[in-house]
């Protein structure tokens, strides 16, 4: 491992050399992820095709001004064979449209091993990671038509965002810094709600650092490392407030037709009960990765079960069951969540049933990992650049190749688990469960050792 010296030396070497990239430059086993800064996509180059495509691409877009950014030299390990340095660049493209955008290389033995393009803005275009509250109140463009000898009013907006969760808002933020007219369509009241109406005991598994909205902390440090949907739902309305957000609550998307004449969508919403009809030329659908659809088994016989059957969906508090038996179908993370509340509410048994093996990891592993970048030190947009450019695959084996070292460190964590007869996978990988199954594993925030303790039994269905 160099020195942070030697290293930012070898850094500023390296920015003459990115617009005349060799293979000499690179290892050979090279990749290189475009966040739509020569692709207009997002592309990921390996090994072989790398050279030749970033030769060809930069020299298409006319790269120039490329220089070291001072101050982003980081010196990374995760363990004795895997050392390397990271480092970020700054550059400008003189094709049309013009972009400013940044380059971050990760270099091992003098060699680069990852290359990372991404688009910061379009040239003469605002910063999208920065916006200051404005005093002038919002207004949408408004046409006047007519339809039958009726004049009403046409809202006509750039963009349509499909949600006001985390994703919606973020996106409605960044269309607000590049000034695009836009609005955000939630079918709930308020801003906040899809997290107020869940479980009364729901609270983030992973940190605050890694849950702002852009252009400010969302989250000072008065709120818990861990939030509760309220601290959620609270830090989110005040966001909308202080950069005065447009959110039509209590609206529905009914039916959207695309208009090719006028090169925009015709959007039929329901807004507080009203009937009425948009125009957007560009839509986002911001409805989350299940679309909050919840899905329940048809068991044979259920009629004839007197107790109390609902999906998790629907499920508030264990509070009213005291003295019951509970069963909980399903150990991912709201089963785990919900098996936990009905213990301390006070039932007189508690059981999850399982069918499958469930990827346990221990929510202390992941913030250790997590926190490398996500912290208070760390601006966000930079976090983001780090975390949201790194390819799937290299994330895969990073946190596989660390969090699987801290599981075999306390073995007996596991084992206890195991002795109470439930299933898991202690070497998981949690980026298959995130980004491809899109659940089944647990953040450990304290059940499983209730399951370990016999306080919550475990049943497995073959």
């Amino acid at each position: 491992m160099p020195t942070i010296e030697e290293a930012t030396a070898l850094a500023t070497e390296f920015a003459s050399r990115l617009t005349s990239l060799t293979a000499s430059n690179v290892a050979s086993n090279v990749i290189w992820r475009d966040l739509f800064a020569f692709t207009g996509s997002l592309r990921t180059f390996y090994v072989n095709d790398v050279v030749p495509t970033w030769q060809k691409l930069v020299k298409q877009a006319g790269v120039k001004n490329m220089h070291l950014v001072p101050g982003t030299v980081r010196l990374i390990s995760q363990g004795p064979d895997m050392n390397w340095f990271d480092a970020a660049y700054a550059f400008e493209t003189t094709s049309t449209p013009a972009i400013e955008g940044t380059i971050l290389l990760s270099i091992a033995d003098g060699r680069i091993w990852l290359i990372r393009s991404i688009l910061d803005r379009l040239k003469d275009h605002p910063d999208i990671d920065e916006y200051k509250p404005q005093s002038d109140p919002e207004g949408s463009t408004v046409t006047k038509s007519t339809t039958n000898g009726a004049t009403e009013d046409k809202h006509v907006f750039g963009c349509a965002v499909i949600g006001a969760g985390q994703a919606g808002l973020s996106v409605a933020g960044r269309l607000k810094s590049q000034d695009v007219d836009y609005v955000v369509l939630d079918r709930n009241s308020r801003v906040g709600d899809a997290w107020r109406n869940r479980y009364d005991t729901v609270k983030l598994h992973t940190t605050r650092d890694s849950s702002y909205l852009p252009f400010n902390r969302t989250f000072d440090t008065s709120y818990p490392v861990y939030l509760s949907k309220d601290d959620l739902a609270t830090g989110y309305e005040e966001w909308v407030n202080d950069f005065k957000i447009k959110v039509w609550g209590s609206t529905t998307l009914d039916k959207g037709t695309w208009l090719p004449d006028e090169d925009a969508w015709e959007l039929q919403i329901t807004r507080d009960g009203v009937p009425m009809s948009i125009k957007a030329r560009h839509i986002v659908m911001a409805t989350g990765a299940g679309c909050q659809h919840p899905v329940t088994p048809k068991l044979k016989d259920i009629d004839r079960f007197k107790g109390t059957t609902l999906h998790s969906a629907s499920y508030r508090s264990a509070t009213p069951w005291k003295g019951m038996r509970g069963v909980v179908v399903g150990t991912a993370n709201t089963g785990h969540d919900v098996a936990e509340d009905m213990l301390a509410a006070g039932l007189s048994s508690v059981t999850m049933v399982q069918r499958s093996s469930t990827y346990v990891l221990p929510t202390e592993y992941y913030k250790k990992f997590q926190d490398g970048i996500y912290n208070q030190q760390m601006p966000t947009k930079v976090a983001d650049r780090i975390a949201y450019s790194n390819p799937l695959a290299i994330a895969r084996l990073s946190n596989m190749r660390i969090l699987h070292k801290m599981a075999d460190e306390e073995p007996e964590r596991f084992d206890a688990l195991e002795k109470a007869n439930f299933k898991l996978i202690r070497h998981g990988d949690i980026v298959y469960q995130l980004f491809e199954r899109f659940g089944g594993h647990y953040m450990d925030v304290g059940a499983s050792q209730k399951i370990a303790q016999g306080l919550v039994s475990s049943n497995v269905v073959v």
